[in-house]
């Protein structure tokens, strides 16, 4: 700290201070709670006395603030002022006020913050201190850049800048008059650190911007200004921020070498604290960087024990540990860890940190199946996030939500506009892997909801954003999203492209959760081909891959897909067992729009089995379990199994409680087909080629399979209708699409084009 006590208890701070300088925090504590504990010292007699007890306390809660002990920090910074204020040294006030600002910023309360700064900024004006006044401003200017505000802040750093600078300029002027040439360099030296963390402020502004070249130019002119000055915790602070930016950019690896630059800076000086959070911080870039090895080896590496029982210091290493236990395909472990971890911040007043911690968590419970406890946790570390002004943790929080939502059947309007929303947040102030990630979302969400142009899209630029990116990972996970928005779209065969591209950068980068989910969609578009075997092949890997990594939601959608490949080859056993598998691998992810699949699935089993009363009772109990479309899917198959069963007025009675105005085309299109094969039942012919045509008008753009159904019952309707023409056309297409794609219904349409025809050669 700049100012100085006065004489009498100077030695002490002094020596807490030489070895605070030496890396011995902790005898300088020892010193200082000695100290400070004298009975004469408890209500000091004098205001010199109180002045420089008051220097004292402010030490050791810059000690303690050091040690992330900082409800300790806040009660000594308190005590300071007031025993400033006793004394009426205005002067320790603002350096006690400056301290308490920067505590409530570090533990996320950024109102407190502001008022301090501002107390910090008029005493200093008032002293004639404007170093300490300049420093009080870069902080306002980190506060109005949180806000969005950046036109503000830019003014302030300006500000700080120039009462740096004019500080000099007297300094400079003393010595015409023969001032100490000591006091000038300090001067100087001075307002370079404060020049320092003004870029530091500029930088954290380019950031936002997500004008990284400009951010790392800042943070490279910080740094130096720093190490040539021997500031080492600026120093450290410039190569940590520079590692976000590298991190945000989807280059870990260099985020990775400036961590370890800060790391050995640290420890060089001594501060032994800040090298343990670093070491923390370089855990997650090599996970970034897929160096597990290096990640385990180092997060085993324990720091001493004195440290480690620093919150700050546990906080981070527990982070470090969920984020690697995620990994190890343990959610239940990763969910312990964050969780405790949110509990320590929010004990240390650390919001900001707490918001984060709650962040990682929501994406442990999401990844245990907990969508709810997802839901709701991310939703509190958004808010946190949002207060503390941290968008790249609302986004991430935002992120898992929508994830959440996916599973949890929620209606694809709702996930579509919450993921537009977190599109234009990443962008803005996102990492290059949330950017990526918001993408691989919204497809999903538009693909749900029918719009597979805008989805295709989406995917498309999110593959643009991964070739940008050094990560194999993200190229791969980034074309599986592809390929599935291709098949949603009705292109099987680019979509086996895309699968086959996304499974190659999977293996390169070792990635087996994009192996899996790239041979899921490939074992899907050999299905939508006809080609069953290579399918069944491809999903049964894609099944063994999802449980070796522990990830149920991908198991449910493999079994699920083999589970249709299987009803294709009319296998009905095969295909119940699989679909078992995947309703109770749903349920382990909490997904219940797999569930409803699946049941959907194995009622299509028994049914194919001939088991019709127990596909009725799948179905039924299956569409008590959520209202919203996939629940009325089921509705829609309980009514082809009541035309089936030669019930078509049960069949349109179960149909008029459906509304699929709002649905996906290719839903609304399976609903219109049973409605007019039932209309068809009831010899209301007209109706039932209208519905039959709405059907194939919205099937084009999707499963053929069910394009080719409802071609098939048209080509009869206008058969009996009379209408050759229209008959044959219908019959014809529905041909071609069940020979191309190897489906057995193909006989059944050869059957009837075969009888139309001999009845055509009769009448004549």
């Amino acid at each position: 700290m700049t100012p100085t006590p006065g004489d009498q208890q100077s030695s002490v701070l002094d020596v807490a201070r030489l070895l605070r300088q030496r890396g011995e925090a902790g005898r300088a504590a020892q010193l200082l709670d000695a100290t400070l504990g004298q009975a004469p010292l408890q209500t000091p007699a004098t205001t010199p006395l109180a002045a420089e007890v008051a220097w004292l306390h402010l030490e050791r809660a810059d000690l303690h603030q050091d040690g992330g002990h900082l409800t300790a920090a806040d009660e000594d910074g308190l005590r300071a002022v007031d025993l400033f204020q006793r004394a009426n040294d205005r002067g320790g006030q603002a350096a006690a006020a400056l301290l308490l600002g920067d505590l409530a910023w570090q533990g996320g309360n950024p109102e407190a913050a502001a008022g301090w700064w501002s107390r910090c900024h008029a005493l200093a004006d008032s002293v004639g201190n404007p170093m300490l006044g300049a420093r009080a401003l870069a902080g306002l200017a980190l506060l109005e850049l949180s806000m969005a505000r950046p036109e503000r802040a830019e003014a302030m750093l300006a500000a700080a800048e120039h009462r740096a600078q004019a500080d000099v300029a007297v300094a400079l002027q003393g010595d015409i008059l023969g001032a100490d040439a000591q006091l000038q360099r300090r001067v100087a030296d001075e307002s370079e650190v404060v020049e320092a963390t003004v870029a530091l402020v500029r930088a954290r502004q380019a950031i936002r911007a997500g004008n990284w070249a400009e951010a790392r130019l800042l943070l490279a002119a910080a740094a130096e200004v720093a190490k040539r000055l021997s500031a080492s915790s600026l120093y450290v602070d410039a190569l940590r921020l520079d590692a976000v930016v590298a991190r945000r950019q989807g280059d870990p690896r260099s985020a990775s070498e400036a961590l370890d630059l800060a790391a050995n800076a640290a420890r060089t000086a001594g501060l032994d604290r800040l090298a343990a959070l670093v070491d923390s911080e370089r855990v997650l870039a090599l996970a970034d960087n897929e160096q597990w090895a290096e990640a385990f080896a180092l997060q085993n590496d324990a720091p001493a024990a004195a440290l480690a029982d620093q919150p700050a210091i546990r906080a981070s290493r527990l982070e470090a540990f969920a984020v690697l236990s995620l990994k190890a395909s343990n959610p239940v472990a990763a969910e312990r860890a964050a969780s405790d971890a949110e509990a320590i911040r929010v004990a240390a007043k650390d919001k900001a940190g707490a918001a984060r911690a709650a962040a990682l968590l929501a994406d442990a419970q999401l990844a245990s199946g907990d969508l709810a406890g997802a839901q709701a946790t991310a939703e509190r570390a958004a808010t946190a996030a949002g207060e503390s002004g941290r968008i790249d943790v609302e986004v991430a929080a935002h992120l898992t939500q929508l994830a959440a939502l996916g599973r949890l059947a929620a209606p694809a309007e709702k996930r579509v506009a919450l993921g537009r929303q977190i599109l234009g947040h990443a962008d803005a102030a996102g990492s290059v892997p949330q950017r990526i990630a918001a993408r691989d979302l919204l497809a999903a969400a538009l693909g749900a909801s029918g719009d597979t142009a805008a989805a295709q899209q989406v995917a498309e630029d999110a593959v643009d954003l991964a070739d940008s990116h050094p990560l194999m990972r993200w190229r791969g996970r980034a074309r599986a999203r592809l390929a599935a928005t291709l098949l949603g779209a009705g292109s099987p065969k680019q979509a086996l492209e895309q699968a086959e591209k996304a499974a190659s950068a999977g293996g390169e980068a070792d990635d087996r959760v994009t192996r899996a989910r790239s041979l899921l969609v490939g074992g899907q578009a050999l299905v939508a081909l006809g080609r069953l075997d290579e399918a069944q092949l491809a999903l049964g890997h894609a099944m063994a891959e999802a449980s070796s990594v522990r990830l149920p939601s991908l198991a449910a959608e493999a079994a699920y897909a083999q589970g249709d490949a299987f009803l294709r080859l009319r296998r009905a056993r095969q295909a119940r067992h699989v679909f078992a598998q995947a309703v109770d691998q749903a349920r382990r992810a909490g997904s219940i729009a797999m569930q409803l699949s699946a049941l959907r699935g194995a009622a299509a089993a028994a049914r194919l089995g001939g088991e019709m009363e127990t596909a009725m009772a799948e179905l039924a109990s299956a569409a008590k379990l959520h209202s919203g479309l996939e629940a009325d899917r089921c509705t829609v198959d309980l009514a082809r199994l009541h035309c089936e069963r030669n019930a078509p007025d049960q069949a349109l009675e179960a149909l008029s409680s459906v509304d699929a105005s709002e649905w996906p085309a290719a839903a609304a299109g399976e609903l219109w087909t049973v409605r007019g094969q039932a209309l068809a039942m009831q010899r209301q012919l007209e109706p039932a080629a209208q519905a039959l045509s709405t059907a194939v008008t919205l099937l084009r753009t999707g499963n053929d399979r069910s394009l080719g159904a409802a071609l098939f019952l048209l080509g009869q309707v206008e058969g009996m209708r009379g209408n050759g023409h229209a008959c044959g056309e219908a019959l014809g297409e529905a041909l071609m699409i069940t020979a191309r794609l190897g489906l057995p219904e193909q006989h059944d349409v050869r059957r009837v084009i075969e009888r139309i025809q001999s009845q055509a050669e009769t009448e004549r």
